[in-house]
């Protein structure tokens, strides 16, 4: 199990609508291409998964726009205002395997596997998130399954599979930063799974997958010093410990660990 940060995400001015907006670079160069002038409000807000949306009022003007942040809607919707070669260079090349780990987008599918897995109190020790019920699964999962490009300045989440079955057996979060120049690894695999190699591999796929960006220089990723299997993960994936730093983590003190790798390991 290895931590994924929460991210607070930085406002942006955007002068073309005269306010502030917490958004991606990416997200930015949708809204000032569709926005009509004059000036539109615009509401933000964040869902219980992380994924943001932007609507634009009044409606009156044209139809209302709602950017999803979250991969099933956004990748869509950057299809229609971004140039072929800006949107090729965010895109997952999905599915990937090694040896019996598959690295896939989620799918609504993977719901019974996923809740289980998620509602154990004891994976969740060292998660930013907390165990979650059948209907907070199924809303994850219905936010970000088939996820199909990266998303700078949020999160995504892949699924980790039995690649003989295609079964999920856990799953791979993956921030790359709004400046596209570093990345954020974090995973979490069901404990039934765990001394298979799995999150190894499927690191080292993740890993691959971001390394496609050319403009992505190292990878981070932060873990409780107490989490041995995470830590031995760390290492046989290549990343090289930067630091510590003692933080509050739901309730409790605690020791995190901070690595990177960069992309002359990969």
């Amino acid at each position: 199990v290895l931590r994924q940060r929460r991210v607070v995400l930085s406002w942006a001015k955007q002068r073309a609508l005269g306010r502030s907006l917490a958004c991606s670079s990416i997200e930015r160069r949708v809204i000032s291409r569709v926005c009509l002038k004059p000036r539109l409000p615009i509401w933000c807000w964040a869902s219980s998964c992380g994924a943001r949306r932007f609507t634009f009022a009044p409606a009156c003007s044209r139809a209302s726009l709602t950017i999803h942040s979250c991969r099933r809607h956004f990748a869509a919707r950057l299809h229609s205002y971004l140039r072929p070669q800006e949107l090729q260079s965010f895109a997952l090349n999905l599915p990937q395997s090694i040896g019996s780990t598959r690295l896939r987008a989620l799918r609504p599918t993977d719901l019974a596997r996923f809740a289980a897995y998620r509602a154990d109190a004891v994976l969740a020790e060292y998660q930013g998130w907390e165990p979650m019920d059948l209907t907070a699964a199924e809303s994850f999962l219905r936010e970000t399954a088939s996820v199909t490009h990266f998303n700078p300045g949020g999160w995504i989440q892949l699924a980790i599979a039995d690649s003989d079955l295609d079964e999920l057996v856990g799953d791979v979060g993956l921030y790359l930063s709004e400046d596209c120049t570093y990345a954020e690894l974090g995973f979490t695999l069901a404990r039934a799974e765990h001394g298979k190699g799995h999150a190894t591999r499927a690191a080292e796929l993740a890993i691959a997958q971001v390394f496609r960006i050319a403009s992505v220089r190292e990878i981070r990723a932060v873990t409780d010093q107490l989490n041995l299997a995470s830590l031995a993960v760390l290492h046989r994936a290549k990343f090289v410990q930067t630091g510590t730093r003692d933080v509050e983590f739901k309730g409790k003190p605690c020791t995190e660990m901070l690595f990177t790798r960069g992309r002359s390991e990969a």
